[in-house]
């Protein structure tokens, strides 16, 4: 358990708890760790462990050189590759669906086809 010792000018040296402001016996505010500090996590440094450093997620030795692991390649940003083909409707699709679906593949004059006619022009690009 960690512990305060008072260091006022004093030499009082009470030990007393951690969140204590001061010293309860002399009322002093100078005060020490009593035997080896204690870790501590900060929010901006992280963990504290005496002689030790973080590489790669495994602790060593402070002698030892801090070795990174290497970066991941960054995975391709949405859009950035080619656009997925459409999906063929089904037969029993509207023929709107079937018009979207010819114009997708750029089927020439499809706004003037019926969809019998959309059915059979896209059939060779579903192939």
């Amino acid at each position: 358990m960690a512990l305060r010792v008072c260091t006022g000018e004093a030499g009082c040296g009470a030990t007393y708890a951690v969140g204590l402001t001061r010293c309860p016996h002399c009322r002093n505010t100078e005060s020490r760790e009593d035997g080896e500090p204690m870790p501590k996590i900060t929010r901006h440094g992280g963990p504290t462990i005496a002689g030790a450093t973080v590489v790669g997620g495994t602790w060593t030795d402070g002698d030892e050189p801090d070795a990174w692991p290497e970066p991941e390649e960054p995975a391709p940003a949405a859009g950035t590759g080619p656009p997925a083909a459409p999906e063929r409707p089904a037969e029993a699709a509207p023929k709107t669906a079937w018009l979207e679906y010819a114009e997708s593949l750029g089927v020439e004059g499809a706004a003037e086809m019926t969809k019998k006619q959309l059915i059979d022009a896209t059939a060779q690009g579903a192939e």
